[in-house]
């Protein structure tokens, strides 16, 4: 797939991978597609990160952080923080 595609293309991309979910963080630069018998919820999301809770057809449960971080270690701070942040509040695998 094409980086950088516009977010407005994600459900003919859905469509053609045959995927059951999508979603994109708030910048549209993280783009998550799954297939079906996963339950999933979105924790956190900024520009730079989004996690999600996934729950497994046999109730297995666990959080996912997909990154897509700054080129600048000061930009990337947030990230860090976001990260630290839900360390803390959680204690899935």
């Amino acid at each position: 797939m094409e980086p950088f595609q516009d977010t407005t293309h994600i459900q003919r991309f859905k469509r053609r991978l045959g995927m059951q979910y999508v979603n994109y963080n708030s910048n549209g630069q993280i783009w998550i597609f799954i297939r079906e018998h996963i339950q999933v919820g979105v924790i956190s999301d900024s520009e730079q990160q989004l996690t999600l809770h996934l729950t497994m057809e046999d109730g297995q449960q666990f959080l996912t952080t997909v990154v897509y971080a700054k080129g600048s270690s000061i930009e990337r701070l947030s990230l860090w923080d976001d990260i630290y942040t839900l360390s803390q509040e959680f204690s899935l695998p």
